[in-house]
């Protein structure tokens, strides 16, 4: 009888502290875009329209982003990367062995959507900010 009772309020007392919540109805929620981001992109290659590598060129960035803030960045050239960095501000090197004659160099900055879903709040949600610009390898150099 002892054991019974002991069983009993042992289980009286795991009852107690459980919770059930029961609620059939569906809630939906619309979120309410922001105000987009606004990304100002400046780079050293802005004002020249081809160019040289010679030995090495070294490319400078600095990316701004009003409403939103900066994941991350890629510099592709001949669709492979040649650099990533989280940094809003940054510089690389392009050297000539990486591909001949005239190739282009994309930048690309992944910086947040301001959509307000859970993607964005979380940082799963993505926009892409591109820019290219075109490298002068010469006509020696080879890949």
């Amino acid at each position: 009888m002892r054991k019974a009772f002991l069983f009993l309020t042992l289980l009286s007392l795991l009852m107690l502290s459980a919770c059930y919540f029961v609620d059939k109805e569906i809630y939906e929620v619309d979120p309410v875009a922001g105000d987009p981001a606004i990304v100002t992109v400046v780079s050293n290659l802005d004002t020249l329209p081809q160019a040289p590598v010679g030995d090495s060129l070294e490319v400078f960035y600095s990316v701004n982003v009003e409403n939103g803030e900066l994941f991350f960045m890629e510099a592709l050239l001949s669709d492979e990367i040649l650099y990533t960095s989280d940094s809003i501000e940054g510089s690389f090197y392009v050297y000539p062995f990486q591909s001949a004659g005239i190739d282009s160099l994309f930048l690309d900055f992944y910086h947040s959507s301001n959509t307000n879903t859970l993607a964005d709040k979380i940082g799963y949600e993505a926009r892409i900010t591109s820019r290219s610009y075109a490298i002068d390898f010469g006509e020696e150099a080879g890949k």
